[in-house]
């Protein structure tokens, strides 16, 4: 069956969609979450302990306007904008462990880097639309800094803008401004379908946030001066709201009043941080005080709670089962179990596609092709499995019937594999296989078809080779001539494809290719009726080049994808189990 999955298309179904990645991907991760919560409850603890009992030698107000806003005061015992701060500086801290983990370092580094690139891309390339969106993240940051914010507050506040602006079209709350910016333009415009905006336009909003926020953190925080700059930022809105239908040139006009006038009265004025200052009748000697450490441990719970809730969040949204639910949006996922939607080879990964404005999809590997031809002719897209298959005919039964399960041999392979030590399999955690050498992984991977050449029952040459040119291209069955040695039957897997940079797609790709190796091996037009179908079909099988939707939609196609998905699944889910301590 071929089906067509997309990512949200309204705020509402994104925040579902985060919600359901995370309840569904948690019990997977929570021995992992527990580790981060504790730490960070733990450390929240031990930095408000040296703070208020060091620093600060007492729990009396100081005048510092960064330490303060960072302790529970006998003034603000249970802050919520104290809380606030911790929870945001422990959001940063797991925020750069999760990127490290999910992403890799090089990869992180090289978003950070990206990132001048890709906002000043995002402020050229919306055109005017650019000046409302950076006079709203100002009007916005202002806001928050004259009713919530404090200075430690706005610096972890500018800090996470830029979080945002690093992670880029992946970031969710980019994903989220895309569509809640989609819905408010539903509301508006009621005779227009709404279309989800580009990224650079959320982007162009967070880049005026951070400005805002960094304004605050480094520059005049004066209350009547911040005042000022948001009330012209809101008036700058309003006007061009006002005048969006009398052309461009009053509000470019418009605009550019409004940001001289900004940058006029942000000029900023110096600042010195002198730190903490010691309070009246402290106490210096802290570890021969019992009830003074108790009294300092205490006063630090609720920045323990702030910090815990925050790693319990951030730590498991950067989980891979969590990630791997969340679909960008603009994306279309084809078939909704197994996708193998690329023009060139058989791939049997999450083939995702952009379309573009004049309906063209556009998949990873940078190939364009029409979705109603898709690069053949004929059937629909949509295949159904007719129960009176066999009344119809071996060529109809071909794209109708529906493969076995062969649930036996699917747990044979799993045992098989769970079965070659735990250094072995623990290599096919997506953490641990990022870090692996092409080398190590292709020795992992021929372990694995050890297994599978024993379970079923097949003889052939596992050829690991690299085309970079190809990267759709996972993998290939090439028969042999039975008996001479000299002409093996050969299981060919790129290295260099996209299926081999997650070990589940590798570990999919490999039993895919060999259920080919399978259906040849058991074939017989007097044997069961499998084995009938698969010789019928290898007789008349058809070649991706000449007809793709045909190609896809034959029966040891979709046999080989129902068999590796369900098998590759099986293993995943009992993996995870071991890797629980389930």
């Amino acid at each position: 069956m071929v089906e067509q999955e997309r990512g949200p298309q309204s705020f509402v179904e994104f925040i579902g969609m985060i919600i359901k990645a995370y309840i569904s991907g948690i019990p997977s991760v929570i021995k992992g979450m527990i580790v981060s919560v504790i730490v960070s409850a733990v450390m929240s603890n031990a930095i408000h302990f040296y703070l208020i009992g060091w620093v600060n030698d007492g729990w009396n107000d100081g005048g510092n306007p960064w330490l303060d806003p960072m302790l529970f005061l006998t003034s603000q015992p249970n802050s919520p904008k104290v809380m606030l701060a911790y929870f945001m500086i422990t959001y940063l801290f797991w925020w750069v462990i999760g990127m490290f983990r999910s992403k890799g370092i090089g990869e992180t580094i090289k978003m950070i880097a990206t990132s001048p690139i890709w906002i000043i891309k995002s402020l050229t390339s919306i055109g005017f639309a650019v000046l409302p969106m950076l006079m709203g993240g100002l009007a916005v940051s202002f806001v928050l800094g004259l009713t919530v914010l404090t200075k430690v507050t706005s610096i972890t506040m500018f800090l996470m803008m830029l979080t945002v602006l690093i992670s880029q079209e992946e970031s969710l709350i980019i994903m989220g401004l895309q569509l809640g910016f989609k819905d408010v333009s539903g509301l508006v415009n009621r005779n227009q379908q709404p279309q989800i905006p580009s990224a650079h336009i959320p982007s162009a909003a967070i880049t005026g946030a951070c400005i805002g926020f960094g304004y605050m953190a480094f520059f005049n925080t004066n209350p009547m001066v911040i005042g000022g700059i948001a009330l012209l930022s809101i008036a700058g809105l309003v006007y061009m709201f006002m005048q969006s239908r009398k052309g461009p040139q009053t509000a470019v006009i418009c605009t550019l009043i409004v940001v001289i006038s900004a940058v006029a009265i942000m000029a900023p004025v110096a600042f010195a941080d002198d730190g903490g200052i010691p309070e009246n009748g402290g106490w210096g000697s802290l570890a021969s005080n019992p009830w003074l450490i108790n009294q300092l441990i205490s006063k630090g719970y609720p920045a323990s709670i702030a910090a815990s809730l925050a790693a319990a969040i951030i730590s498991g949204m950067f989980s891979p089962p969590v990630l791997s639910k969340i679909k960008p949006l603009g994306d279309g996922y084809v078939q909704k179990d197994w996708k193998s939607w690329t023009k060139d080879g058989k791939v049997d990964i999450d083939t995702r596609f952009k379309e573009d404005p004049q309906g063209q999809w556009e998949t990873p590997d940078g190939k364009k092709w029409s979705p109603e031809s898709q690069e053949g002719v004929g059937l629909t897209k949509t295949i159904i499995d007719a129960e009176d298959s066999k009344l119809l005919g071996d060529k109809v039964r071909i794209f109708t019937q529906e493969p076995p399960k062969d649930q036996k041999l699917i747990t044979d392979i799993t045992d098989g594999i769970k079965d070659l030590g735990r250094d072995n399999v623990d290599n096919l955690h997506p953490d641990n296989w990022k870090n692996l050498t092409p080398d190590e992984k292709g020795k992992v991977m021929e372990k694995i078809s050890d297994v599978l050449k024993d379970k079923l029952g097949l003889d052939y040459k596992l050829d690991l080779y690299s085309n970079e040119q190809k990267p759709g291209l996972g993998g290939s069955w090439s028969r042999g001539t039975k008996g001479d040695p000299n002409d093996p039957n050969v299981l060919k897997i790129n290295t260099s494809g996209n299926a081999f940079k997650d070990p589940r797609e590798a570990i999919r790709t490999l039993i895919h290719e060999t259920r080919h190796g399978y259906q040849e091996k058991v074939q017989d037009p007097n044997g069961t009726d499998y084995e009938q179908m698969c010789e019928y079909n290898d007789t008349n099988y058809v070649r991706s080049g000449s007809d793709y939707v045909r190609y896809n939609e034959q029966y040891v196609e979709r046999d080989s994808r129902n068999f590796g998905h369900n098998t590759t699944n099986q293993l995943i889910g009992e993996l995870n189990k071991m890797w629980s301590g389930e």
